[in-house]
């Protein structure tokens, strides 16, 4: 493992994306269900949900050791 990563993030960039990460989730969901391609909408619905949810709380944690 050995190597490091830097990020340059701002806080305030990374509270932007957060709230717009949270905005966008169920409208993209709400796409998923209209389009239902092969009749998938259902799941990918679902599936993007838990996707927006991972990388939501990733970046929440980011966050918060920004703030330690």
């Amino acid at each position: 493992m050995g190597e490091f990563k830097l990020l340059k993030l701002s806080k305030k960039e990374l509270e932007s994306a957060i709230g717009g990460f949270s905005d966008m989730k169920p409208v993209l969901q709400k796409q998923c269900l209209l389009i239902n391609l092969d009749g998938q909408g259902l799941q990918d619905a679902k599936e993007l949900g838990e996707h927006f949810e991972t990388a939501i709380n990733a970046m929440v944690m980011v966050l918060g050791f920004m703030e330690e």
